[in-house]
């Protein structure tokens, strides 16, 4: 994500109320996002379901499918 699309998120989650923003006292350009003891929480089970998600549309997968899959998400990570 490009700077303004970035700072356009916050601005949403922080209104949303679903973030903490501090700015750094060093420079005023630079802010802390961080989340509340709830919202970690909150997406810890998200991801956790996210990924369940994902663990069961491959459970059927072939072994040779996982690795093709597996190759093809590291060149993608590569480029």
């Amino acid at each position: 994500m490009d700077r303004s699309a970035t700072s356009r998120l916050i601005d949403l989650l922080r209104t949303a109320g679903l973030v903490h923003v501090d700015m750094d006292p060093s420079d005023r350009r630079a802010n802390s996002v961080r989340l509340s003891p709830a919202d970690r929480r909150q997406v810890t089970r998200a991801l956790q379901w996210k990924g369940g998600v994902f663990h069961d549309r491959l459970a059927t997968w072939k072994e040779r499918d996982l690795e093709e899959l597996a190759r093809l998400l590291a060149k993608l990570n590569e480029s």
